[in-house]
């Protein structure tokens, strides 16, 4: 699937059977989209009459361009929407599932207010990536030892021989990722910016909701 500068994200499509058009249900996530848990929740999908959409992240597995999370999801998540309405197997409704990261995607695609999505279903995930990295002011480090470092590359990477005692004992925070052996612009830029500035602000969708035209279920 074509985004709008170019990159082409990688989408593996599950169909019901019969000439349709589908609704649709569209899964995105930097975890790979074909997992064992991933192919049966989209088969069982269609076996119900849906069409589903599961696409890697931009990035991540087989999806090309830069990996930094969180930033590109909302124009990416739109595009891939479009995309999936011009179809001729898709009525031009969409639902969006997903959780954790999965949940942020619909958070932040949402605020583009396509006029396809119709419903989204975000689990244990908050609408203000502020909160997750810095919840209550203080760095949360288990962003970067248990999530950041595992996935900072195209494919899963492994943090088990990583020196954990050592690195957490290291300062200053914003060096890290560095005693760890890695180097990621994204924790940098996590462990710099001022709470108020314009770096949060452009990934904080709870100052969006009015935007917001399929809001999740109660």
């Amino acid at each position: 699937v074509t985004m709008r500068d170019g990159v082409e994200l990688s989408a593996d499509i599950y169909l019901p059977e019969g000439a349709g058009p589908f609704p649709t249900v569209l899964m995105r996530t930097p975890y790979s989209n074909n997992t064992d848990l991933v192919i049966s929740k989209a088969r069982r999908l269609a076996n119900f009459g849906y069409a589903c959409v599961v696409q890697d992240s931009r990035g991540r597995w087989d999806s090309d361009g830069h990996y930094y999370p969180f930033v590109s999801d909302q124009e990416d998540g739109f595009d891939t929407q479009e995309w999936i309405a011009a179809q001729p197997w898709s009525t031009g409704r969409i639902g969006m599932s997903g959780g954790s990261y999965g949940g942020w995607v619909q958070w932040s695609s949402a605020v583009e207010a396509s006029d396809h999505l119709t419903c989204t279903v975000p689990r244990v995930m908050c609408s203000d990536i502020y909160r997750l990295v810095h919840p209550g002011g203080a760095t949360q480090l288990n962003v970067l030892t248990t999530w950041g470092m595992r996935t900072n590359g195209r494919t899963g990477q492994s943090i088990d021989f990583h020196d954990w005692t050592g690195a957490l004992r290291s300062l200053p925070v914003i060096e890290l990722d560095r005693v760890a052996g890695r180097d990621l612009q994204f924790w940098r830029d996590w462990t710099s910016p001022p709470a108020d500035g314009d770096y949060w602000a452009g990934q904080r969708r709870s100052d969006h909701r009015s935007r917001l035209n399929a809001p999740p279920p109660l």
